[in-house]
């Protein structure tokens, strides 16, 4: 289905209710790979034929079952029973399961009262929907794959999982855009809060649910992160995943505040996440060129523009640690210094747009609301594809419904203070001050909906379940703020990356270039800091492609670069 121009859609329909949302038979598939189902799930990889007697597993229908991972689902022959409230976990008929297949069991635990408590987490869950244990699966895992610690976050930590037999990372080649980067997959693990436990340090599961929840409906939405399957586990920290966390916190020890490993016993429940390696995170790109900025904002703000059409989406937490960059293409000589990626001398001078060969992604959805679709089946559509009789029940439906974290204005983002820092920090205190922005918005936006609408029903509703899409325009000014300052700070130590064509030369036509776009990104500041609100990621583009802050051009390069277009010469301008 073609994407109708932006500058078609009125300025008004951006501030109603989505137009087309995810869900359901009514996704849309953006680019290559980009759904869960095409992408390799690197958790179930360690289980292969070489574990599992595919002439004795059998799958559904008599059709043999696939060894990577349709194998894990038949193999591991516990299966949760959901049915009876998640209050037993049942064994599958015997003989049906190998000698080699029986070992495999071990992955899955019994554990009757923690299965009733996480029902709704396993729900979430790709069959076969159980409780793993965790030692056993990490130590399968630790076979084939190196362990490393990337980061951590109040929720938990992030590792990245990469096959052992992958080449070096100097010698693995950039993906070129619409590929997904194979042999490496990023895991985050949330330690699950005890049902009798109220520990701040710990996730509770009404929050996981929500973020899982969240992750799939987000998952096809360019820009967005890629959802690749979730895991429920038991126990204490594995040697693989303890020594990650130990080297990390060696090399980075202000960057390692959470509980050390020796802290969870083996009763300890575990969320594991899987996703795509979508890069660094802001953080580290410390000296941003001019066309760097251009390409991460307006990347972020297109991405941010589909998520508030598709889903009615606000982020409410868009700081720099939370979105992502990757190189695109071969251009870049590293996948791991995106800071150092320099723009193509031979793009044309009138496009400013994809200089800087990155991509970008969205990440840690904790405190976003978005709204499900509208969906409708009927009876027949879920029975046994071998029936031969029809139904003629009416369709059932599914009402839209709204996923969102609540916010009591007392909630630390909104109180936290930068005054006790021994050094003052901007951006941090940008940062917070936009927390506070938020709230005060969403306070009016409460205040004339209850003046406008006084009922019982609309004062009960939460106003954090509202959809305010001008919290992402807020985000978004924090962002350039961010990087612009980034960019002054790193022109101040002479480090800041400078346009130059590929032999090194100067090219003065292109540095007056680059002066007339970092201009551009300086008015657009000042238009988003200023006096007139723009109320969604929407309007910002519509106001900057009226006031010539934004190219046509340029904006269809953006669209074409995150919608996975392989005509369009990568996430580089178009020619």
């Amino acid at each position: 289905m073609a994407r109708r121009p932006l500058t078609e859609r009125s300025a008004q329909g951006w501030n109603q209710q989505p137009g087309r949302r995810m869900g359901g038979s009514q996704k849309r598939v953006y680019g290559k790979g980009s759904t869960a189902s095409s992408r390799a799930v690197l958790s179930e990889q360690f289980l292969d034929e070489n574990e599992v007697d595919q002439q004795n597993v059998q799958g559904g229908h008599g059709k043999a079952v696939s060894p990577l991972s349709s194998s894990l689902s038949s193999a591991l022959s516990y299966t949760l029973s959901l049915e009876d409230g998640a209050k037993h976990v049942s064994p599958a008929p015997a003989g049906s399961v190998s000698e080699k297949g029986k070992e495999v069991q071990n992955l899955l635990v019994v554990d009757s009262t923690a299965a009733t408590y996480i029902s709704p987490l396993l729900a979430e869950c790709d069959k076969p929907k159980g409780l793993y244990d965790f030692l056993t699966w990490a130590e399968k895992a630790a076979k084939t794959f190196k362990v490393t610690k990337v980061a951590e976050g109040s929720y938990g930590e992030v590792f990245k999982l990469e096959k052992k037999d992958m080449p070096s990372e100097r010698s693995v080649p950039t993906p070129e855009h619409g590929q997904q980067a194979q042999g490496s997959s990023i895991f985050k693990l949330i330690p699950l809060r005890p049902k009798s436990s109220k520990s701040a340090k710990q996730t509770s599961l009404e929050s996981l649910v929500r973020e899982v929840q969240m992750l799939k409906l987000m998952d096809p939405v360019p820009g967005f992160a890629r959802f690749k399957g979730l895991k429920v586990l038991r126990g204490s920290y594995p040697p693989s995943f303890g020594e990650a966390y130990y080297y990390h916190k060696a090399r980075r020890p202000s960057d390692s505040q959470n509980p050390r490993p020796s802290t969870y016993r083996d009763k300890q429940l575990w969320a594991l996440i899987e996703m795509d390696d979508a890069g660094e995170d802001l953080e580290n790109l410390k000296s941003p060129s001019v066309y760097q900025i251009f390409d991460i904002f307006w990347l972020t703000c297109c991405a941010l523009s589909y998520g508030e059409e598709e889903a009615a989406f606000e982020h409410r937490d868009l700081h720099i640690g939370n979105i992502c960059i990757k190189p695109t293409t071969t251009r870049s000589s590293t996948t791991k210094t995106p800071a150092n990626t320099l723009p193509d001398a031979n793009l044309p001078p009138t496009t400013s747009f994809g200089r800087s060969s990155l991509n970008v992604t969205i990440i840690d959805y904790t405190l976003s609301r978005a709204t499900t679709a509208t969906s409708s089946s009927s009876s027949n559509e879920a029975s046994s594809p071998n029936s031969s009789k029809s139904s003629s029940a009416p369709p059932v439906t599914t009402k839209p419904s709204i996923i969102y974290t609540p916010l009591p204005p007392n909630s630390s983002i909104f109180t936290q203070s930068t005054s006790r820092h021994p050094v003052p920090n901007p951006t941090l205190q940008r940062q917070n001050s936009t927390y506070r922005a938020m709230l005060r918005h969403a306070q009016s936006v409460e205040a004339r909906s209850r003046a406008e609408d006084p009922s019982r029903e609309n004062r009960k509703r939460d106003m954090w379940q509202r959809f305010m899409p001008r919290t992402n325009a807020l985000w978004l000014a924090a962002l350039l703020w961010t990087l612009l300052r980034r960019f002054e700070q790193g022109a101040e130590r002479g480090g800041g990356s400078k346009s130059v064509g590929s032999g090194g030369n100067d090219d003065a036509g292109e540095e007056g270039r680059e002066r007339l776009v970092l201009a551009g990104l300086r008015s657009l500041l000042d238009l988003l800091d200023g006096e007139e609100m723009l109320d969604s990621a929407g309007a910002v583009v519509l106001a900057a492609i009226e006031r010539g802050l934004l190219q046509r051009r340029d904006w269809d390069g953006v669209r074409a670069c995150l919608d996975g277009d392989a005509d369009s010469g990568s996430c580089s301008a178009t020619k």
